[in-house]
């Protein structure tokens, strides 16, 4: 007769284990003859057991699919047999599944853009091309049995040839790109992880496609797709938790300096991306960078200036890399509210970590930031709520701007023409500084005043200009 099928799900083919008990009512179970055939027809040999569990793994065809038929029979102690129970379970190969990690989003690594102009809102993102990915890989029929390595691509058409990664001929562009997992040789997890980086990508529509196979012949894939863009400038504008009003002043300087869309900015509206060195390749397609904040050290500024992060490695280089530039306009680089990472501002800024008067400034309306050289124009303050942060260069630096003397106007204690524009290094050792510190509000100062100044500071002190 057929078999029966009775209401057993599909079940892995690999070391399953099988349980079976008997009883009797005026006796014991002493025994058991059981018969596993493996198709439809196909006999199977009887064996004479006392176990009551077995493991096995079965081979599955071309479909990923097995099957087995359990034929049991019961001896008691006087020798009589039960009646044959039959069984049948349909088995197949799980195909192993790809996921992101959990503790990743591969979001906190993208920019996003709301495109307003159609019939419905649509969200868009996108990045400059680098990118990190991580992922984690199981199988319901065990880790064992994928095989201990993944392959990927941002090929847009499947790759016909597949070389290590390390391998000169492995351009994951235009290949598959194969890697062992991370814990590959871990047996305490059901798990395997790993991570892919993105680096350079070409501009356009890319997608990450992953390949991960068993030993069942399944192949497992599993795509993100993202868009990748060319800088519009050579200025990043990173406004951190800027204000509005000091959004708005930035805006209108680059603005007017590279057009209305012909500049760029990193939002960090998912927080601070995975990777250090993703902030940092994106800045160093920029001959600069433009960093403000609203007057608190955020915990993006924290973790990007901290030793080895991304600001640190962006302005002070690499064996590898060269410097890149930067301004950085905060009322708290220095003092006891800042948070500021203390290597980076001692060694890329170059200012003391004390304020210079030690407490906050507040600019008073009508003052002015006067320009320590020739030719840097002066900044007017038009109101009296602009806060600052009284700046003292370290051997490494020297002052470009500071307030124009008053008499307790700033702060009740000296000195009384604070200096609130830093540069490293000084042009003894430099034509060109590498970084320019401003500790005070340049939004609350003569709007076109500070666009000269900004212009004057990249042209001339950072010799940025524009393109």
């Amino acid at each position: 007769t057929a078999p029966d099928t009775g209401s057993f799900p599909a079940t892995s083919y690999f070391e399953r284990r099988f349980y079976w008990h008997g009883s009797d009512q005026d006796g014991w179970v002493t025994s058991f003859d059981l018969s596993i055939r493996l198709g439809a027809g196909v006999p199977a040999p009887w064996i004479d057991t006392t176990r009551t569990d077995t493991l096995m793994t079965f081979v599955t065809d071309d479909f990923g699919e097995a099957e087995a038929t359990f034929l049991l029979v019961a001896s008691d102690n006087r020798g009589a047999l039960s009646d044959t129970l039959r069984e049948f379970f349909p088995l197949r190969n799980f195909p192993p599944e790809i996921h992101f990690a959990p503790d990743f989003d591969p979001l906190s690594n993208l920019q996003r853009e709301v495109v307003t102009s159609g019939a419905d809102p649509d969200t868009l993102y996108w990045n400059w091309g680098f990118s990190n990915f991580k992922l984690t890989a199981s199988d319901r029929d065990g880790v064992s049995t994928m095989d201990q390595f993944y392959r990927y691509t941002f090929a847009d058409t499947e790759p016909t040839e597949t070389y290590p990664l390390g391998d000169p001929l492995a351009d994951p562009e235009t290949t598959w790109v194969q890697a062992p997992f991370d814990n590959a040789n871990d047996p305490t997890t059901g798990f395997r992880d790993f991570e892919i980086d993105a680096s350079g990508l070409a501009v356009g529509l890319r997608t990450m496609t992953v390949s991960i196979t068993d030993e069942g012949g399944s192949d497992s894939r599993f795509t993100y797709t993202w868009d990748v863009r060319a800088p519009r400038s050579n200025i990043l504008y990173i406004r951190d938790n800027s204000s509005s009003i000091g959004r708005a002043c930035y805006t209108e300087f680059l603005d007017a300096r590279f057009g209305v869309d012909g500049w760029d900015t990193y939002d960090f509206w998912m927080g601070y991306p995975d990777r250090h060195t993703t902030l940092t390749s994106v800045m160093r397609l920029y001959e600069a960078v433009l960093w403000t904040d609203g007057g608190v050290t955020s915990d993006v500024l924290v973790k990007a200036s901290e030793r080895g992060g991304a600001l640190e490695a962006y302005v002070l280089g690499t064996p590898t890399d060269p410097s890149g530039k930067l301004m950085i306009i905060s009322s708290v680089l220095a003092g006891s509210t800042s948070r500021l990472g203390a290597n980076f501002r001692l060694q890329a800024l170059a200012i003391d970590a004390r304020g210079d008067p030690v407490s906050a400034l507040t600019m008073q309306a009508g003052t002015q930031a006067l320009g320590e050289v020739a030719g840097l124009p002066p900044m007017t303050s038009t109101a009296s709520s602009a806060k600052g942060i009284g700046l003292k260069p370290l051997a490494g630096a020297e002052p470009v701007y500071r307030m124009e003397e008053c008499l307790r106007c700033y702060n009740s204690r000296p000195p009384y023409d604070p200096v609130i524009g830093v540069r490293s290094p000084p042009r003894a050792d430099s034509a060109l500084a590498r970084t320019i510190s401003i500790g005070t509000q340049l939004e609350y100062f003569d709007r076109a005043e500070v666009i000269a100044a900004l212009n004057t500071l990249f042209d001339v002190e950072l010799g940025v200009t524009t393109p």
